[in-house]
C-alpha cells in the first residue's frame, strides 16, 4: 500500500509528553481570552514562516498520537468507527498539507503602490466558526489557514464538536504552538450564538465561512457588530468547506481573505 503523504514527516518529529489538561479551559472573561489570543498571535507572527510550518507538522503528529481520544470524541458525536478512524487520518493529512503552505506566502511578491511598499501583517485574532459536520476535519480545515496566515484562532465548534475542538486545542500546546493561539471559548457548541455575540466586537475578523446554516438574524447581528468596530466578516458558504465532501480537495485560496497588510513608505 502506498505510504500516506504526511507519514514520512510525522515519523521524523520527536514524541512529546502528554498534556496535563490545563489548556482545555479557556479564560472565562472575553477580555482575558482575547488578550491572551492577541499576545499569542504576536508571538506566532514573530516566528519565521518555516518555523510555523514545523509547528503545524508537529500538531499533525500530536493529533495522530491522540488517535484513540479523537476517535472516541467522534464516536460520541455519532460517527461510526470506520468513519471516525478515516476522519482522524484525513485531519492529520490536512494539517500536513497546510503546514506546507506556511512558508509559501513569502514567495508572493510584495506589491508596491504610489504610497510605498505593502508589507504582510499577522491575521490577528480571528473568531472562526467550525462546520457542524465532520467535526474534527472541519475544525482543522478552518483552523489551519488562520495559523498559516499568522493569526490566532478562537475556534467556535457547533453542537457535538466541542470535545474534538478541545482535544485539538490541547494538542496544539503540546506541539509547541503558543498558549492562547488556539482557543475554544466556554459556551461553544449548542450555545455558540451567544459566544459570537460576546466575542465578535473584540476580534480582528470573523470567519463564518464554515458556519453553513447560521441563522440570517445571527449573521446580520455579526455584521452590525463588526461594522461598529471596523471588523471583517466572512459570510457562510452556500456549500461545504473545501476538502470536506467526498472527492473534494482543500483550497489554498481559503487563506487569502485572512491575510492583512500595511503600507510602508518607500
Amino acid at each position: 500500500m502506498a505510504e500516506r503523504a504526511g507519514a514520512r514527516v510525522l515519523r521524523s518529529l520527536p514524541s512529546r509528553p502528554p498534556l496535563g489538561g490545563g489548556a482545555r479551559t479557556a479564560p472565562r472573561e472575553p477580555a482575558e481570552l482575547l488578550a491572551a489570543a492577541a499576545a499569542a498571535a504576536q508571538e506566532w507572527w514573530r516566528l519565521a514562516p518555516v518555523a510555523r510550518g514545523r509547528a503545524l507538522a508537529a500538531l499533525a503528529a500530536e493529533v495522530e498520537g491522540r488517535r484513540g481520544p479523537f476517535v472516541s470524541e467522534l464516536r460520541r458525536s455519532g460517527r461510526p468507527l470506520s468513519a471516525a478512524l478515516g476522519e482522524v487520518e484525513a485531519a492529520v493529512d490536512r494539517l500536513v498539507w497546510w503546514a506546507g503552505w506556511s512558508d509559501k506566502l513569502d514567495l508572493l511578491p510584495a506589491p508596491v503602490t504610489s504610497r510605498g511598499r505593502v508589507v504582510e501583517r499577522s491575521a490577528g485574532v480571528v473568531l472562526t466558526l467550525a462546520p457542524t459536520t465532520h467535526v474534527l476535519l472541519g475544525a482543522v480545515s478552518v483552523l489551519a489557514p488562520v495559523l498559516v496566515a499568522g493569526g490566532a484562532c478562537v475556534l467556535v465548534p457547533g453542537p457535538g464538536g466541542t470535545g474534538a475542538a478541545l482535544q485539538l486545542a490541547d494538542a496544539s500546546v503540546v506541539a509547541g504552538i503558543p498558549v492562547g493561539l488556539v482557543t475554544v471559548p466556554q459556551g461553544s457548541g449548542a450555545g455558540r450564538l451567544g459566544v459570537l455575540d460576546r466575542l465578535a466586537p473584540g476580534v480582528d475578523a470573523v470567519d463564518a465561512r464554515g458556519g453553513a446554516g447560521l441563522e440570517e438574524g445571527a449573521l446580520r447581528a455579526l455584521r452590525v457588530a463588526a461594522a461598529e468596530h471596523d471588523r471583517v466578516v466572512l459570510a457562510p458558504l452556500a456549500g461545504e468547506v473545501p476538502g470536506l465532501a467526498e472527492g473534494s480537495a482543500p483550497d489554498p485560496g481559503w487563506l487569502f481573505p485572512l491575510r492583512r497588510s500595511s503600507t510602508v513608505r518607500s
